[in-house]
């Protein structure tokens, strides 16, 4: 243990702190007059009393020459300093101290550098570096960035001012695999930052050495760099159909010599054997395989996980692998099989099953936009168990409640579990005019509500693997139509809507957009309004991704209340913005919320 100088982060006077192992003799040193500091976690005393308590601190065994004290006979004393006594030529400058990288998404939150008083930012330096693992020689890169430090306080996270946090971002083979943290060793500026650039290699080697999870990687790494490069590619591109639909997959798979793993199952109506699908997802260089059920019928729905596992590192062929798969479908059969037959539970597979459901479809796909009988629709919901009399309602004398005068109650519970549950079954048609329904009893906009608008869209998904083609919005202003009715029907008053209608909720921009717009068309505007972008100083990648970022950031910029001594330039500026900006297609322009974003997604 030493005794050294550094400055408090508050006042900027100078200090002593204890560097070392102080914890057995803590006590002592609060004797002293030491006070402890949690965020660096040191002893520190200020520079005046330093000084009178000298000769008790090196009885402690700290070595206190800083002080221009003689050093003691103590082993803590004797230790080499050589790192201390370099000088800054020793270590080149290798890291960007230039500011922030205010333009990276990344960075949005970080505090701006005036008040850290350093430049947060990415890649201030990277370097490749050869490390021994298992008579093993593994290249790595790593990459270094400065961060900044949050600590708790209060109940929430505050920034430590002053001193950075550096993030060694290590990949193999251009893929993230571990990331080391280390704090600064003092305020920045006070330090020298080369120098932890240069002891990067030093760094690594001691964390493999102490990290287990790190060893499990390069183990994997090792054993990724024996298998055959041909099993090797079709594992990379395996991981880019990730979102692909279970078909998709199917079909890939083939194509590439994997043999899709099946399974036989004993049941009285789905006897029979199947495939299961292997999907695969990688994180840190682990495989992991999730089999989804697959059947080649025009009604199956989106399959589910029916089982998930890891793909072994030992496995480095094709025909391993494929030995792999159906060992591991063999060995898990009982919980493949019991949740594929729930799979095919969901959906009408049996032809008669199928031949019921497709009249129950056309029953209901004929109702739209022709049958309006409210009291068929009551009647309907009433059956279902979604609507029911009051069990307050006051008999009359005789016993006898007139209809009129019965006050109905909402099943809310049912409505919400059906529209959950029931979205592939046809009849769902009734449980969602139920939901939207309730909803406006709940005098809560049906426009707003994400289920309602999830189990719509559901239905008419369904309906077009039934063969049927529904416009989507003539969907929406039937349900809207039938349970404003309802709710006329059972409480004898207009349902209590905060909008009148979609339009007038967020604005009218669907009926705005007459001409329907081709990607290409999309492409193109896109494309001219970065141009644009680009020729007024602002950033072209920002406006070719998100042009409505680059708009408010420009729109900030060059509005003439910014610019009071330019307002003439500043309008013309801001003129030809808005109309360059007026040109993209209005989904771009005004999909603010969650709900357009969805509308505009799922039509693509």
């Amino acid at each position: 243990m030493k005794l050294v100088k550094s400055y408090n982060t508050k006042s900027g006077s100078p200090i002593y702190y204890v560097d070392g192992n102080a914890y057995p003799i803590k006590d002592k040193l609060k004797e002293l007059g030491f006070r402890w500091f949690r965020p660096r976690k040191i002893w520190w005393i200020s520079e005046s009393k330093a000084p009178s308590v000298s000769s008790q601190l090196q009885q402690l065994g700290i070595d206190t020459s800083i002080l221009g004290d003689s050093p003691a006979d103590t082993p803590a004393q004797q230790e080499p300093v050589e790192e201390e006594q370099k000088t800054e030529q020793d270590y080149p400058e290798l890291t960007d101290k230039t500011s922030s990288d205010s333009y990276d998404r990344h960075y949005r939150n970080v505090p701006k550098e005036r008040y850290l008083r350093y430049p947060a930012k990415r890649n201030i330096y990277q370097t490749e570096i050869d490390v021994n693992f298992k008579d093993t020689t593994i290249p790595l890169k790593v990459v270094m960035d400065r961060w900044f430090v949050k600590v708790s306080k209060g109940g929430r996270y505050v920034t430590r001012r002053k001193i950075p946090r550096y993030y060694y971002n290590v990949y193999y083979d251009d893929e993230f695999i571990i990331r080391i943290k280390q704090n600064a060793p003092d305020e920045w500026g006070r330090y020298n930052e080369d120098k932890l650039a240069y002891e990067i290699p030093e760094l690594v080697n001691k964390y493999i050495n102490e990290t287990e999870t790190f060893q499990k990687i390069l183990n994997h790494v090792i054993d990724y760099s024996q298998r055959d490069p041909e099993f090797h590619n079709i594992l990379k591109e395996w991981e880019d159909q990730t979102t692909v639909r279970v078909g998709e997959v199917f079909n890939f798979l083939e194509d590439k010599g994997v043999r899709i793993p099946t399974i036989t199952i004993d049941h009285p109506t789905y006897s029979g054997s199947y495939y299961v699908v292997p999907k695969m997802y990688t994180y840190i260089l682990q495989p992991s395989l999730y089999f989804e059920p697959f059947v080649k019928h025009p009604l199956a729905p989106r399959s589910n996980t029916v089982y998930s596992g890891d793909i072994p590192s030992n496995i480095k062929t094709l025909s391993e692998f494929n030995t792999f798969l159906q060992q591991e479908v063999d060995r898990n059969k009982e919980e493949i099989e019991e949740k594929y037959v729930k799979y095919l539970e969901s959906f009408p597979f049996t032809e008669e099953e199928e031949e019921e459901k497709r009249g129950e479809m056309q029953e209901v796909v004929d109702m739209i936009n022709s049958n309006y009988n409210i009291d068929f629709f009551k009647n309907q919901l009433e059956e279902l168990g979604y609507i029911r009399p009051s069990k307050k309602a006051p008999r009359m004398q005789d016993g006898f409640i007139p209809r009129e005068s019965i006050k109905w109650v909402i099943e809310s519970k049912k409505i919400v579990d059906d529209v959950y549950k029931s979205f592939r079954d046809p009849k769902s048609f009734y449980a969602t005019i139920a939901y939207w329904l309730h909803r406006k009893v709940r005098n809560i906009s049906s426009w707003t509500d994400m289920m309602l608008n999830d189990a719509i869209m559901q239905w008419q998904r369904l309906a077009e693997r039934y063969g049927h083609k529904i416009d989507l919005d003539e969907l929406y202003k039937y349900f809207d139509t039938i349970s404003s009715e309802l709710y006329k029907k059972l409480y004898g008053q207009e349902p209590k809507d905060r909008w009148k209608d979609f339009e007038d909720f967020y604005g009218g921009y669907r009926t705005q957009q007459d001409v329907p717009v081709t990607p290409q068309d999309k492409a193109t505007s896109i494309e001219q309004f970065a141009q644009f972008v680009q020729n007024i100083g602002g950033d072209y990648n920002i406006a070719k991704d998100d042009p409505r970022r680059a708009y408010r950031q420009l729109a900030l910029q060059y509005h003439p209340d910014k610019n009071p001594d330019n307002i003439e330039e500043s309008k013309n500026i801001m003129q030809q913005l808005n109309e360059a900006y007026g040109k993209l297609p209005l989904d771009i322009r005004r999909a603010t919320n969650w709900y357009s974003k969805f509308i505009f997604s799922y039509k693509r």
